[in-house]
């Protein structure tokens, strides 16, 4: 992956979803972090704005495609 602008990381609020939010916080990259635990994500939303990243975070299920949709598109 080349120099990506905004990633999208399904699943972000553990596991590899969490380890990849992680290593891709940096300043110049918007993090769009979905997750169920609310908790979770604004925790690790957190972790990757101190890194430099831009961050928005939804906890719509990614099922739901509609609603999953236009939250990562707003």
């Amino acid at each position: 992956m080349k120099n990506p602008k905004v990633i999208l990381i399904t699943g972000a609020s553990s596991g590899i979803g969490h380890a990849l939010a992680l290593e891709y916080a940096v300043p110049g990259v918007t993090l769009l972090l979905t997750g169920r635990d609310a908790a979770r994500i604004a925790e690790i939303a957190g972790a990757c704005a101190a890194k430099g990243a831009a961050v928005k975070t939804t906890t719509t299920p990614v099922a739901e495609f509609e609603a999953f949709s236009k939250a990562v598109l707003a």
